[in-house]
Order: C-alpha cells, then sequence, then structure tokens
C-alpha cells in the first residue's frame, strides 16, 4: 500500500509544476494525532501533527482544500482525505502539497485535480484499514481456538 501510495504521490509531484513536497497523512488509529504516510521526496522528514495544529484545525473544520496564508515566497496546501461513513471524525487524512518558490501554485483547477486524487489515497487508506482489521480478527480469533484446545 505504501509503495503503490509513494509512486502516485512522487507522479503527481513530478507532473505539476512548482510542487516540491507532498506528504500523505493519516489519522492515528491509537492517538488524536496525524501520522505521515508517505512523504515525497523520500528525504523529506515530516513529524506527527496533533489534531489541534491550526492548520489540522481549519482543514478538519471546512473539510475541503484550504492554502493557508503563508510568509514568504511559497504556498502550501492541505486536501482533505474524508470517511464517507464516518459521521463522527470523517477527516481520514489529508495531502499536505507544498511549493517553495511560487505562492499561487495552487490555482483552483490544481486543488480540484489534488481533491480528486485525494479520492483515491483515501479509498487506498480505507482498504488498507480494513485488511489490517480482517487481519487482527483473524489473529484473535486463531488465538481463542488455540488457547482453548
Amino acid at each position: 500500500m505504501k509503495e503503490r501510495c509513494r509512486e502516485t504521490a512522487d507522479f503527481l509531484r513530478a507532473s505539476l509544476e512548482d510542487v516540491d513536497e507532498i506528504t500523505l497523512y493519516q489519522r492515528s488509529s491509537y492517538w488524536d494525532e496525524f501520522e505521515p504516510v508517505v512523504s515525497i521526496p523520500a528525504d523529506s522528514n515530516p513529524g506527527t501533527l496533533p489534531a489541534e495544529h491550526p492548520l489540522v484545525k481549519q482543514v478538519s473544520a471546512v473539510l475541503k482544500p484550504i492554502v493557508p496564508e503563508k510568509q514568504g515566497g511559497g504556498s502550501t496546501s492541505l486536501i482533505p482525505l474524508m470517511d464517507p461513513n464516518n459521521t463522527q471524525t470523517p477527516l481520514l487524512g489529508f495531502l499536505w502539497v507544498t511549493s517553495k518558490l511560487n505562492p499561487k501554485a495552487f490555482s483552483p483547477h490544481i486543488l480540484l485535480l489534488l481533491d480528486t486524487v485525494a479520492v483515491q489515497f483515501a479509498e487506498t487508506l480505507l482498504r488498507h484499514r480494513l485488511q489490517e482489521d480482517q487481519e487482527a480478527q483473524a489473529r484473535l480469533k486463531q488465538g481463542r481456538q488455540s488457547y482453548t484446545v
């Protein structure tokens, strides 16, 4: 799953002019934070972001792509990854996309493209989470059976 997401993010970065970094964040299953799953370029080292981070709160509130004000020459966009089955906390994760030099890198057309791609990332994360849950259930069931035998 991570390799597929990495390849997709790398292709997206190479295809979009002025985009320098893309990080895919996923909501932690255990903590109230978002963890980086994939980061392009690979040598970038993004940290975990708490749910209370101002930009995370902003994208959580509007649940649509945002381009926050930034001092300097670049720009950043956060694209939400939505879980359509979760009405309590629908924000599954987000794409953090950065242009280091172009303050106008995220036109409405680019945001629409990123939002469309984000749907595919969200589906991949949901499928992966479901697979992990099923594997955990199978291990639990197998453990119970071996314990009672």
